[in-house]
């Protein structure tokens, strides 16, 4: 069985922890941008976590981010970014 999660993150330059699994969702609730992703009922997956760092619209991305997911909170708009090392 699986369960949904929800991840907030920060408007920060560094990047966050999130789990492993599907991203279901990005979108903006209560202020705060937040994925959502498929785990594991028993957590496994949720305790592989990646790394992802939020974005605004014309900031520079390193080339090893890859996008996951944007969300809209008028005036911005926000793009999460997956870290991908090489």
């Amino acid at each position: 069985m699986s369960v949904v999660l929800k991840w907030p993150l920060e408007l920060v330059d560094d990047p966050q922890d999130i789990g492993a699994g599907e991203v279901v969702l990005v979108d903006y609730q209560g202020g705060v941008v937040t994925v959502w992703t498929v785990e594991d009922e028993r957590l496994e997956t949720a305790m592989r976590q990646r790394r992802v760092r939020v974005f605004g619209t014309g900031h520079k991305i390193p080339d090893d981010f890859k996008p996951i997911g944007s969300c809209q909170s008028p005036p911005f708009v926000w793009h999460v970014f997956e870290w991908v090392p090489f």
